[in-house]
């Protein structure tokens, strides 16, 4: 039996339709890869800006921990060491770490009780880091005060 030729316009396609489902489905793939990988960028700077938040607040922690503590000794100036770490170990707050140093200018806390001294607190959380220090000097009572327009931001050296 002879099989009757179609002419062109009658012939079935086959697997139009399957490639034209499967380049669909590429695409919304591709698409899909793409957006994951913007909301993961986009996590991933979230993390760090909260991480350079919870970092500068635990910075200023650190100076007002450092105040305290001098507050709270009257007799800092023999215990505590010139660019030593004053809080062993750091101390936590939240997912941050606190600490801060002493410094004095001739690097000698001991050895002048009307030298101002620098407040250096450092706040970590993640990989962010933020560091501010303080000058403080005794007042007229001897009460050790903050230095007006003595805050800055320096770096973690």
């Amino acid at each position: 039996m002879i099989t009757p030729i179609r002419p062109y316009c009658c012939r079935t396609r086959r697997g139009g339709a399957y490639l034209a489902v499967l380049g669909v489905a590429v695409i919304v793939s591709m698409s899909s890869l793409c957006a994951m990988h913007l909301v993961r960028i986009d996590r991933q700077a979230v993390t760090a800006r909260s991480d350079m938040a919870q970092a500068r607040l635990a910075a200023q922690s650190a100076i007002e921990f450092g105040m305290a503590r001098i507050d709270s000794d009257g007799n800092w100036r023999n215990t505590y060491t010139h660019g030593v770490n004053g809080a062993y170990p750091a101390v936590s707050l939240g997912s941050a770490e606190l600490n801060f140093q002493l410094h004095d200018a001739d690097s000698d806390l001991a050895d002048d009780d009307t030298d101002a001294v620098t407040i250096r607190g450092r706040g970590q959380a993640g990989d962010a880091v933020y560091v501010y220090t303080v000058t403080v000097a005794p007042d007229s009572e001897g009460d050790m005060r903050i230095v007006p327009g003595s805050w800055q931001r320096t770096t973690d050296q």
